[in-house]
């Protein structure tokens, strides 16, 4: 019997793979209508006090459930579609000065594991050289800065300076960009401001 068992190895066994494939089931959490988000700072957030500030700020119809997720992320779980696009679109928020960066949790997306680098920002471009307000400068000039999300076509002119407003997909692990060189038709460049 000795003999028969120093053949045996666990080790084969355990190192055989077996091939796996996920099922979606109806027990598996739901993230409809959820945005999980991180606040850029290395300061602790005190979570009873944000949870309270960003409800009554966001102040959505039906309320909003904020969960601690661990890893210093945030899970706020809205009950009405409407509440989360306006909070999207006005942001980006903040806490106590620190900035709250949040994605929009997609079906399958794991909300510890997706990456929170991205945040919108409206940005003001300065001293654009007339004949320069056009969509396709926004557009160049966003995406200088960022991504190009949006062209606010309705400029702000304060007497003789004009102002472009874009908003722009910004990744917060890179330097804010600060000007840009254009070139002119005559052949000389001068620098827009953001």
């Amino acid at each position: 019997m000795e003999g028969s068992m120093a053949g045996l190895s666990l080790d084969d066994e355990e190192d055989e793979i077996i091939h796996l494939e996920r099922e979606v089931t109806n027990q598996e959490i739901s993230y409809v209508n959820c945005l999980v988000g991180v606040f850029l700072t290395s300061s602790v957030v005190h979570f009873q006090a944000m949870r309270s500030t960003l409800a009554s700020v966001w102040h959505p119809i039906s309320g909003v459930s904020i969960s601690d997720m661990g890893k210093e992320r945030y899970l706020f779980r809205f009950y009405y579609e409407v509440d989360v696009e306006r909070v999207i679109k006005n942001g980006p928020w903040n806490f106590n000065s620190h900035l709250l960066i949040l994605h929009r949790l997609q079906q399958g997306e794991d909300p510890l594991s997706v990456l929170l680098h991205w945040v919108d920002f409206w940005i003001l471009i300065y001293d654009l050289p007339l004949g320069f307000m056009a969509d396709a400068v926004a557009h160049r000039l966003g995406n200088f800065i960022g991504e190009f999300i949006e062209y606010d076509s309705a400029a702000v002119q304060l007497g003789y300076k004009r102002i472009m407003r874009v908003k722009v997909k910004v990744d917060v692990r890179k330097p804010l960009k600060r000007k840009k060189r254009i070139a002119l038709k005559n052949g000389e460049s001068v620098y827009v401001r953001f």
